[in-house]
Order: C-alpha cells, then sequence, then structure tokens
C-alpha cells in the first residue's frame, strides 16, 4: 500500500479528534460559561466532522477499495487530497475566528473544487467496471459534488426567494443528500465491492434491484425533512413510501446474503466484527426511526424535541458511520488491533452510548416539562470526554503503528 493512503488516513483520525475536542468544547459553553455560542460551536463540529473525518476516511476507503490509483493519477488524487484539507481546515479556521463572508465562501469554492474534481476523477478511472459496486460509487460521488455545492445555492436562494419555506426545504435538501445521500451510497459502494470481492454480492436482476430500491428511497425520503413543520399530507404519504423502499431494499440485500455464502471471513479482527455488527443495528434503527417519524404525531414530537433529534444526528454519524469506517480500516489492515486500538474502540463506544442514552432522558423530560436538569449538561460533557479520550488513542494507534 502507498504510503500516501496511510498518510490520508492518519490524518483522517486526527481530524476526528479535532471534531471530538470541538464537541467538548461545545458541551462545555453552557456549563462553564466558555465563550461561543453553543449552536454555532455544535454546527462547526458537525461541518469539519463532515469535511475533515467522513470525507477524508471515504476519500482513502475509495481509493483503497476500487483500482483507480495507478503512476499516472497517484499526482491527481495527492493534489485532491491537498485542496480538500485545505478547503476543510480554511472553513474550520473562517468559522473560529468568525469571518464569515470572504474567506468562508473562497475556502468552501476550494472545498467544492476538490470535491468535484475528485468525483470526476473516479467516474473516469473507473469507467467500464459494470459491477453493482461501480453503480453505488457513481451515486455517491454526484450526491457528493450536489452536497459540496450546497453553500452557494443556499445563500442564492436566500438572496432571492422570498419564499422562507423553500429555503428552509433547500435546506433539509441538502443535509439529506449528506447522510442519506453521498456517506450511505459510498458505505454500500465499499460494502458491495468486499461483497463482489468474496462472490458474495447480488447479481443480475437481484443486483439490479436493489439498486433501484436504493436509488429511489433516496429521492422519498427527502420528504422525511419536509414533516418537520407544517406539511401537506401528501408529504407524509411520499415520505412514508421512501421510508418502505429502504427498509424493503435492506430486507431485500439481508435476504440475497442469508442464501450465499455465511462463512466467516478470517480477515476480520472480533472487536471489527462488533463494531460492524453495531454500524448494522444503528443503520436499521436510522431507517425504523424515519419510518415512525412519516406519522404525524411522531414528526411534530420530532420538530418540537430538539434532544430527540439531536440523538437521532449523532445516531447515524457516530454509531452508523464513524463505527462502521473505524472497523472498516481494521478490516483493510490499515489499523493494526494494538491494546491503544481496543482502549480507543471501548471507549469511544462507551461515550457514544452513554451520550445517546443521556440525549434520550433529556428528550422524554424535555417533551413533559419543556426544560432539562442542569446535570444533564454535565453527564453530556463527560460522555464527550470519553469520545475525545477513545479517539485519540485511535489516533496514538496509527501514529504509533507508522512510526513503527
Amino acid at each position: 500500500m502507498h504510503p500516501f493512503f496511510h498518510r490520508a488516513i492518519r490524518l483522517a483520525f486526527l481530524n476526528l479528534v479535532l471534531t471530538a475536542l470541538i464537541a467538548l468544547y461545545a458541551q462545555g459553553i453552557p456549563l462553564f460559561g466558555w465563550s461561543g455560542g453553543y449552536a454555532q460551536v455544535q454546527y462547526i463540529a458537525l461541518q469539519f466532522f463532515m469535511t475533515g473525518w467522513i470525507f477524508t476516511i471515504l476519500f482513502a476507503s475509495i481509493l483503497g477499495s476500487f483500482p483507480v490509483v495507478d503512476s499516472k493519477s497517484l499526482l491527481a488524487y495527492r493534489s485532491v487530497f491537498v485542496l480538500a484539507q485545505i478547503g476543510s481546515y480554511g472553513m474550520l479556521c473562517s468559522h473560529l475566528l468568525d469571518e464569515m463572508d470572504i474567506m468562508l465562501s473562497l475556502f468552501a469554492l476550494v472545498f467544492t473544487v476538490a470535491t468535484t474534481w475528485f468525483s470526476l476523477r473516479v467516474i473516469r478511472d473507473t469507467y467500464g467496471d459494470s459491477t453493482l459496486s461501480r453503480r453505488f460509487l457513481v451515486l455517491c460521488l454526484i450526491f457528493l459534488f450536489l452536497s459540496s455545492s450546497a453553500p452557494y445555492v443556499l445563500a442564492w436562494l436566500d438572496g432571492t426567494m422570498i419564499n422562507e419555506r423553500f429555503v428552509q426545504n433547500a435546506t433539509y435538501f441538502f443535509f439529506h443528500i449528506g447522510y442519506n445521500g453521498w456517506i450511505t451510497f459510498g458505505i454500500a459502494a465499499l460494502v458491495i465491492r468486499y461483497l463482489e470481492m468474496r462472490g458474495w454480492a447480488p447479481e443480475g436482476r437481484a443486483g439490479r434491484r436493489y439498486f433501484r430500491w436504493m436509488a429511489y428511497s433516496s429521492l422519498f425520503t427527502f420528504f422525511l425533512h419536509t414533516l418537520w413543520g407544517e406539511a401537506n399530507p401528501f408529504n407524509y404519504v411520499l415520505a412514508g413510501f421512501g421510508a418502505l423502499l429502504q427498509i424493503g431494499a435492506s430486507v431485500y440485500l439481508m435476504h440475497s446474503l442469508s442464501l450465499r455464502n455465511r462463512q466467516k471471513d478470517p480477515g476480520v479482527p472480533l472487536i471489527a466484527r462488533r463494531l460492524f455488527l453495531m454500524a448494522g443495528i444503528a443503520f436499521l434503527l436510522k431507517i425504523a426511526l424515519q419510518m415512525a417519524s412519516a406519522f404525524p404525531r411522531v414528526a411534530e414530537m420530532a420538530y418540537r424535541d430538539h434532544p430527540m433529534v439531536h440523538a437521532f444526528l449523532i445516531e447515524i454519524l457516530v454509531g452508523f458511520v464513524s463505527f462502521f469506517f473505524i472497523a472498516w480500516a481494521m478490516r483493510k489492515e490499515w489499523m493494526l488491533v494494538t491494546p491503544w486500538l481496543r482502549l480507543g474502540v471501548w471507549l469511544f463506544v462507551a461515550g457514544f452510548f452513554a451520550f445517546e442514552i443521556i440525549l434520550a432522558i433529556e428528550g422524554i423530560q424535555f417533551a413533559k416539562i419543556k426544560t432539562s436538569p442542569a446535570w444533564f449538561q454535565g453527564v453530556l460533557f463527560i460522555s464527550t470526554s470519553f469520545m475525545v479520550l477513545g479517539t485519540s488513542s485511535l489516533a496514538f494507534s496509527k501514529l504509533r503503528a507508522s512510526l513503527d
């Protein structure tokens, strides 16, 4: 494996540590009176989580799983990587320095150029590959391009559109094509590529049917986000149909796999298998919660109960996405199973579960009395501290292995 990949993976995990530190600072604002707005710092953490951690680890995972890198294309992908990191860190610094206009737009443009270049280059380098995994990969890259254009489209809509509801729905759309779009389809592409290499992936009509169901569901599940407000009854029908398609596609894939070889892959460490299992459960829980939100009373509760929405986002971004990529790095032997790695994984998992439980309790409490006890914030701060320690241990494990 080329040293460039190891550098990209090291930086991805260092970015994850930095994201956890920003999230920890956000939890400390209402607790200790630190400077900054709580919601603003949370948004900064979310944005860097998407650009610094998820994009970087997905970038390395795609290049390490699909035959796109050779001596000629390596320079192009290195350039893409450098541009993406400049854009990601530039946006982070612009937020922290409160430079919200020219500098932020400039670095957002740099990141957009990097992701567009990356998408077009990968599509070109995989041309002629007719596998199911390549179809998911192309859709992932299309969603990535659309997602990276969000700052400019939203700024234009905000300045030209009178209908505020339309702008709000556009915001939901770009949020949707993030976690329901390029992230989900990127993970699906990696998983199906792995299954194809093992001879387990659904083929022929079965594979095409699964792809179509997932692609259609990504369009209709957008309407789930329009339910967080005053939605007409037709939106509930479309949202419910999208959620059913997602459930049907997932059940169909599991059924197809159950008819094939069930033998365990000896190359997957036990700790990675457990993380894959937790990520799979988190994904199924995400689908179930999306299906539940197609009912009017549940959608109204989600709109008014902010702790529950926060718990849902953490469940997706940490429980599904981050657990998967940490396990994937171990599966690809980019991360060696060491005591530091085991410690990092279990600290990270413990912090995640504690955070989710507290948010769920806070959400129930908030629904009853419209407020939350002060001690909840302290427990959230401690839970986030566990995740900071866990990510730090993971990054140290990768750095130490590289030095050895």
